[in-house]
């Protein structure tokens, strides 16, 4: 499960190495955290693949809006899918998420 990753590049050469279209300039830190703006590939209709800027996390349907605090989901086990209550956008939805190196922080027992 991960939480946390970094990713190299800005978002031209990572549209080139995916041989998407960027959609719009953007900005983002090298180093992505939960809720951080990140490059994300998806796929329109006729298979064009399209670089945007989206945010680390998962909002189920119901969310007030697409970043919910209280709902947003960013560290899920795959394994436990079909028991999400909101398992349809990660049925349907699917997305590329380049990046460099993954990282699963550790919490010291003191």
């Amino acid at each position: 499960m991960c939480n946390r990753y970094n990713i190299d590049g800005n978002p031209r050469e990572i549209a080139k190495a995916f041989s998407a279209h960027l959609v719009r300039e953007f900005e983002f830190s090298p180093d992505i955290n939960p809720r951080s703006l990140a490059p994300g590939i998806l796929r329109k209709a006729d298979g064009e693949r399209e670089l945007h800027p989206m945010q680390f996390a998962l909002a189920p349907p119901g969310s007030k809006t697409p970043f919910d605090p209280k709902r947003a989901f960013n560290d899920a086990r795959v394994e436990s899918a079909e028991k999400w209550p909101w398992n349809i956008p990660f049925v349907r939805h699917r997305c590329i998420v380049p990046l460099s190196e993954f990282r699963e922080p550790c919490a010291s027992k003191t």
